[in-house]
């Protein structure tokens, strides 16, 4: 992730995609309050294929002691020594050139880890809570993991703080100036997809297809796909019993841990590994934030379309 260094604070600063510098507090991403700097002195641009400095100022501005032409982009190099205001005030050094990318600042140790569209927190190992991007709605959602909360997902904003296990992490958007509209990405919703399981006969191997009109991904035999498929089982067998569309499903944590015989912590690392894996195979097209979804010590299978193949079985959920 890009960053420049402080000179006086020697502070490393994120860029933003569009990383504006100047006096006015309220309105740039990085404040120099002193007389000589403009209100917005200078930005700096990142166009989808490298960083870019501007000078918008009346004082101007130097890399490596050679003065800006105003308004004109500067392409930027790792190294480079930014002056803003007079030649001789201190240089901003610049440290990392890497394309914009979420990250999660560690408010203890300052470190940044860069984030997927899905990360459980505080590790995959003992998760509390996960923090995940829903395309469909362009925003960042933290869900608690810890058995018997009821809580929704809550929204979590540009610079706002993410607590689990102890820890907290500033949440870092390099892009949180676009328009919800420009982030949400026009992702098919995971329920525009059929679910195919093909199981063997002895239940130990189970392989998993998504299947959307022309478009078929073969997410091969995993592990982690037979708790998908004891999900899509129940939703099945509730759905065979009459049940309304919200009320299917529907299977208490610890019923389900007894069932499958795992620990709580380990159904969480196997709905990562899911989410992950689907990410993965089909980064540009699903939006799967409905793969799965809780309520109140309970989970199920947000998918209304599945196939299930044993043998000569199939079983098949009416689409609703």
């Amino acid at each position: 992730m890009a960053s420049i260094r402080n000179p006086q604070t020697h502070a490393r600063v994120y860029l933003m995609t569009h990383h504006t510098i100047g006096r006015k507090t309220d309105v740039v991403d990085t404040c120099i309050a002193t007389p000589e700097i403009s209100g917005i002195h200078a930005a700096i641009l990142w166009n989808g294929d490298h960083w870019s400095l501007r000078d918008l100022s009346r004082n101007g501005t130097w890399i490596n002691k050679q003065q800006l032409v105003p308004a004109r982009n500067q392409e930027l190099s790792v190294g480079d020594e930014i002056r803003f205001g007079r030649p001789g005030n201190p240089a901003w050094r610049v440290e990392s050139l890497e394309p914009p990318t979420p990250l999660l600042l560690d408010e203890d140790s300052g470190e940044a880890t860069p984030v997927g569209n899905y990360v459980m927190l505080p590790d995959r190992d003992e998760p509390e809570a996960a923090l995940y991007f829903n395309p469909a709605s362009g925003q960042w959602l933290l869900e608690s993991l810890v058995h018997g909360l009821a809580h929704e997902p809550a929204v979590i904003e540009h610079g706002e703080t993410v607590r689990a296990g102890g820890r907290s992490w500033q949440l870092f958007l390099p892009d949180h100036q676009r328009p919800t509209q420009e982030l949400a990405l026009n992702k098919l919703d995971i329920n525009a997809f059929q679910l195919q399981f093909d199981v063997s006969l002895n239940e130990e191997h189970v392989s998993l297809k998504l299947v959307h009109d022309q478009l078929q991904a073969d997410l091969q035999r995993r592990t982690h796909h037979y708790l998908l498929l004891h999900l899509a089982r129940c939703r099945y067998q509730d759905q065979q019993k009459g049940l309304d569309e919200q009320s299917q499903g529907w299977i208490a944590m610890d019923v389900l841990a007894q069932e499958l015989g795992l620990a709580h912590n380990h159904i969480n690392i196997q709905i990562f590994r899911l989410r992950r894996q689907i990410e993965e195979a089909v980064p540009d097209t699903i939006d799967a934030a409905n793969l799965l979804q809780r309520r109140a010590g309970e989970i199920r299978i947000g998918c209304n379309k599945i196939l299930m193949r044993k043998g000569e079985e199939v079983l098949e959920t009416e689409q609703v």
